[in-house]
């Protein structure tokens, strides 16, 4: 799963403490197979960083080139796309459930 996101959006601020869970789950095998990534757009690294920390999110983050949301054609954020081992790709709307 990879979830496009803006640290300065509500609706992504409003998620994230249950995407810290959903990871810390993730460690604890709760859900094998699954591999999950924030690709950290719109913003800096230092200010991802300070975020992370202020609100002790270990979270796997990467940042933007710009390009990926292109690539992925992201349209609004938070956006999850889910890949399959075969490469099919699911984006997921912000109001979809996609813990289920």
């Amino acid at each position: 799963m990879i979830d496009f996101l803006v640290t300065w959006c509500g609706p992504c601020r409003e998620e994230m403490p249950r995407l810290n869970t959903f990871n810390q789950e993730l460690g604890e095998g709760k859900h094998n197979g699954i591999t999950f990534m924030i690709v950290a757009c719109r913003d800096n690294e230092a200010n991802v960083k300070t975020y992370f920390a202020t609100n002790k999110f270990n979270l796997p983050a990467v940042m933007s080139d710009r390009q990926i949301e292109q690539q992925y054609q992201i349209q609004g954020y938070p956006t999850k796309v889910l890949v399959c081992p075969e490469g099919k790709m699911l984006a997921l709307k912000y109001s979809d459930d996609w813990v289920a």
